[in-house]
Formats: C-alpha cells, sequence, structure tokens
C-alpha cells in the first residue's frame, strides 16, 4: 500500500511540475507571439517573431523549440536563429542569447556562437525575492568584425506586482529589478556598458514587458 501511495504521490508531482510549466506561451506547441521592441526614447526600432516548436516533457523537464526571427522597423529581416527554453520544476529558463537580442546593440547575439546559458525565473515568485544571478558569453561577427562579449545580471529583485496592458491583453505582473554588466571586446578595445532594467513577469505565463536604459519591448500579438 505504501508503495502504492508512493508512486500516486509523484506521478501528482510530476503532473504538477508540468502544468507549472505547459502554461507559458513559449512552451506552447505551434504558437507564435510578437514581440515589439523600443529604442531608449521610446520609439519603435523593430520585432521580434517567436514561433514554438517540439514542446516535449519528461520527468519534471519541459522543452521547446524557439524560432526567433527579428526584423528592424521597415520590416527587414535583422537576425533569424533557433533556440531553446526549458522550465525545470516549474522553475522558466530563459535561453540568454534571446534576451540579448532584444536589445537593440546587439540584435546579432541571435546569431551568436557560444555555450547556452540560462536566466530563471520561478513560478512560485513572491514579492521581496532575490532571484539568482547569471552569466553568459558569446562571439559575433558585426560587419566583419569580430567581437566577444561577456554579460552578468545581478541584483535580481521582485520589487512588487503591478497590471500591465499591451495590445495582447493584460496580465497581473511581478515586477523585477536588474542590473546588468556588459562588456564588448573588439579589436583589442573592451567597451563596457552599464545596464538597468525591469521585467514585469507574469506568473504561469511568462514576460510580459522589459525596460531598461536601452530600450525595452513589449507582447504585442499572440497567436496560433
Amino acid at each position: 500500500m505504501k508503495r502504492i501511495l508512493f508512486a500516486v504521490a509523484l506521478l501528482l508531482s510530476t503532473s504538477s511540475y508540468c502544468q507549472n510549466c505547459l502554461g507559458y506561451y513559449l512552451l506552447q506547441n505551434n504558437r507564435t507571439i510578437d514581440n515589439t521592441i523600443y529604442n531608449k526614447n521610446g520609439e519603435v526600432y523593430g520585432k521580434q517573431v517567436y514561433s514554438v516548436s517540439g514542446v516535449s516533457s519528461e520527468g519534471n523537464t519541459t522543452t521547446a523549440n524557439i524560432k526567433l526571427q527579428m526584423f528592424d522597423s521597415k520590416g527587414k529581416m535583422m537576425a533569424n536563429s533557433t533556440n531553446n527554453i526549458k522550465c525545470k520544476g516549474g522553475v522558466i529558463m530563459m535561453n540568454m542569447k534571446m534576451m540579448m537580442a532584444q536589445e537593440q546593440q546587439f540584435a546579432d547575439a541571435a546569431n551568436a556562437k557560444g555555450e547556452s546559458a540560462f536566466i530563471e525565473y520561478p513560478s512560485a515568485m513572491k514579492v521581496g525575492d532575490n532571484l539568482k544571478n547569471a552569466t553568459f558569453a558569446m562571439d559575433m561577427n558585426r560587419g566583419g568584425m569580430q567581437q566577444h562579449v561577456s554579460v552578468k545580471i545581478t541584483n535580481r529583485k521582485v520589487e512588487g506586482k503591478q497590471k500591465i496592458t499591451t495590445p495582447a491583453g493584460s496580465w497581473d505582473c511581478f515586477k523585477i529589478s536588474y542590473k546588468g554588466k556588459i562588456v564588448v571586446n573588439a579589436m583589442g578595445m573592451e567597451i563596457p556598458l552599464d545596464l538597468n532594467g525591469t521585467e514585469w513577469f507574469a506568473a504561469g505565463f511568462g514576460i510580459i514587458k522589459t525596460k531598461s536604459n536601452l530600450g525595452g519591448t513589449e507582447i504585442t500579438r499572440i497567436g496560433k
């Protein structure tokens, strides 16, 4: 009897993990999401289109392939790549290469070479929580110039809750502040950039909006 109860408990636990994961928009098969990108002055810089495929679950981990297309304000494609996203035990793990591609200065990040690194968003976060730091490094070729970029995201804190409305809908979000340090090495020179940002994260759904001293993004369309 104890073995049966343990097996049922394990099954329910695994099912709960999957449910925590599968509600996220980037883990829904055949879903497409448009993110509008803004520059630091609030002007439209371009658009990202995420296309989700290959969603699969094993144990308490769900993964998906994300095709990322980036367009400038005139509709010209700037980048086209495939990355991945994970959810393990209800913790969303976003590929930092995709997130770096949101910054105008690093649109080429979508096609950059580098080991996958992830930044975490726990589904059970609450106001006042300090979230894990994250680091990432990549090599890019920009107009024939080789660049090495290192990124460190720190001081991630859940500051409060806020309702966010975009053309795609309304969500109750956690407001997450963070600081970043980006260092670009090119032609023997080291160029540091400081990043002060905020993200609005809807539990069970995903990142709705971002804003930093370099610009920002927001979801403007969700389709199938």
